[in-house]
């Protein structure tokens, strides 16, 4: 699992790189990642809540390819566990894993937040 908290410079750099995106376009793709992944971990919260396996993986892979596509390596790798976990009907563990989810992502959104 990738240890190192994803930053938004980071992120910034590998759109612009990868994909030549204006800054604009940048924008609009991190408000479109920070929207829906939110609404993501709600519903993996929800779905802890009600011991529903398939939804907490269905969700966590959503959120594992949306942070990988934007290099948010960090977030992808937590997602990772969350997906496996509810694959494996291990409840604990994504339980577990949740709230550091939850604490890279309020991080990374606070900071694009703070510099939009």
């Amino acid at each position: 699992m990738s240890e190192k908290p994803d930053s938004l410079e980071s992120i910034s750099s590998y759109l612009e790189d990868e994909f030549g995106m204006s800054p604009d376009e940048r924008l609009e793709i991190l408000d479109i990642f920070f929207e829906e992944s939110e609404g993501l971990i709600n519903q993996i919260e929800e779905a802890l809540k009600n011991s529903n396996c398939n939804e907490i993986a269905m969700h966590a892979h959503a959120i594992k390819g949306s942070a990988a596509n934007i290099n948010a390596s960090h977030l992808s790798s937590l997602a990772f566990y969350i997906e496996a976990s509810g694959k494996s009907g291990n409840l604990i563990d994504a339980n577990e894993k949740l709230p550091l989810l939850k604490n890279a992502f309020l991080t990374l959104q606070n900071e694009y937040a703070s510099q939009k």
